[in-house]
């Protein structure tokens, strides 16, 4: 036997239609209701992403010969830009950072000596997402 105080909720109509928070004074219907993002890192932590970049870097060290000379330094960094690419969620924090104005802080934070090339390339890759 249904429950009527149960929500009545048609998804291949498109429609929702439910009480908010068990207060039957206000009702969320149809366009009243919409889409939540959460974005990781609108609000980026500077330190835990220089960290994890930290770690990136150190991780592609061992395939640089010479990680101090000029060559190395842009392999390490060429390296760290194609595992960027390949981790969305890091990319998004980054890309995060770069539009709030604290991949600055990120750069402070970084102790690897690659960081500033990486991040100095990131940011040249993606010019339109520089914070205005």
């Amino acid at each position: 036997m249904p429950n009527d105080s149960r929500p009545n909720i048609n998804i291949t109509g498109g429609h929702f239609k439910d009480f908010v928070a068990g207060n039957k004074q206000i009702k969320a219907e149809r366009d009243y209701i919409d889409t939540q993002n959460n974005y990781y890192g609108e609000t980026p932590d500077a330190a835990q992403l220089a960290q994890e970049l930290d770690e990136l870097l150190h991780s592609l060290e061992s395939t640089v010969a010479d990680v101090n000379s000029e060559t190395g330094k842009t392999a390490v960094k060429d390296k760290a830009l194609q595992e960027i690419e390949k981790k969305p969620v890091l990319k998004q924090r980054l890309l995060a950072a770069l539009k709030a104005g604290s991949i600055k802080a990120v750069e402070e934070f970084c102790k690897h000596p690659v960081a500033s090339v990486l991040l100095e390339a990131f940011k040249a890759a993606f010019p339109n997402e520089k914070q205005s």
